[in-house]
């Protein structure tokens, strides 16, 4: 019935809390748990290993040779999923409420214009201890159509339960992008509305090795500014008005912050980027953007 895709990449200290998590579920139905480990240096690959000899018939293992990414390795897990629906599960993150799976299978089994749901989730640090209570803001706090997640409304990735086969292929755009789960999410709902469910069910883990809450501020500009041209190659033709200026916004905070690092060569880089991407889908009368006098700045 539902399938667990789970990432991780050098998680020896929080894997098994994210397996017991899925392992406690308590459920009706038959499920299973697919990790994709890519090629993590420390002990999470024989962990994964013990797990798997301890429930051979619930957790399959994808142990790729070489490093794929985050993303590629995502889509990997993904299309070894056999389950009607799936949820994800990072392996750095866990979930909180026993009957997660259960719950959010039923209201899928009985909305079907929804492609998928969500539920609230908490920030913990490296030791589990809530950071804060609520990590979504009032605004997400509802059921989200494409629209509404291109323009920010991101649901927790690790709350999610989605629809299986919904999307066929995921396109190339996607696999260069380190935080792709507004790219997936907003394909998703492109054939149904994200369903919203009023509870805490998991917790979210801010630690030093993660792939993005602990990133340098460079690293988190740039990447976003990846993803975000990634959604405005893909959805352009529907929703430039909204993906353009959100392009323009993220290339103008990046010359704002070489400026102040005295980054010349990276600040012509972001400039060529900004009026390019313009070049390419029409400027938008959205701001007043001074090139010139923030040049004259350095």
């Amino acid at each position: 019935m539902l399938s667990v895709l789970m990432i991780t990449y050098n998680q020896e200290r929080f894997i098994a809390q994210a397996l017991d998590s899925v392992l406690m579920q308590e459920v009706d139905f038959v499920y299973e748990i697919v990790i994709g480990d890519d090629c993590s240096s420390d002990s999470t690959r024989s962990i994964l290993l013990d797990y798997q000899q301890k429930f051979p018939d619930r957790i399959r293992l994808l142990l790729p040779e070489k490093n794929q990414g985050a993303m590629r390795n995502f889509v990997s897990v993904l299309k070894a999923c056999q389950g009607e629906y799936v949820a994800t599960l990072e392996g750095d993150d866990f979930w909180t409420c026993p009957y997660k799976m259960q719950n959010q299978v039923d209201f899928l089994a009985s909305q079907p214009d929804f492609v998928m749901c969500f539920t609230n989730s908490l920030i913990v640090d490296e030791d589990g201890t809530t950071i804060k209570e609520d990590r979504l803001d009032k605004d997400r706090r509802k059921h989200l159509s494409q629209v509404e997640i291109l323009s920010g409304l991101v649901p927790p990735t690790n709350t999610v339960v989605f629809r299986n086969k919904v999307i066929k292929v995921v396109p190339d755009v996607y696999l260069s992008c380190i935080n792709g789960d507004i790219l997936f999410f907003s394909s998703l709902t492109g054939y149904g509305d994200a369903g919203y469910i009023d509870r805490h069910t998991a917790s979210y883990r801010v630690h030093e090795g993660g792939i993005w809450s602990k990133k340098s501020e460079e690293y988190m500009k740039k990447n976003t500014l990846k993803t975000r041209l990634a959604l405005l190659h893909t959805f352009a033709s529907d929703y430039r008005s909204i993906l353009l200026p959100q392009v323009q916004w993220s290339y103008l905070d990046l010359m704002r912050y070489y400026i102040e690092k005295r980054e010349i060569r990276e600040y012509i880089k972001a400039v060529t980027g900004y009026f390019l991407s313009n070049a390419r889908y029409g400027m938008l009368p959205v701001r007043k953007v001074s090139v010139a006098s923030e040049r004259d700045r350095l």
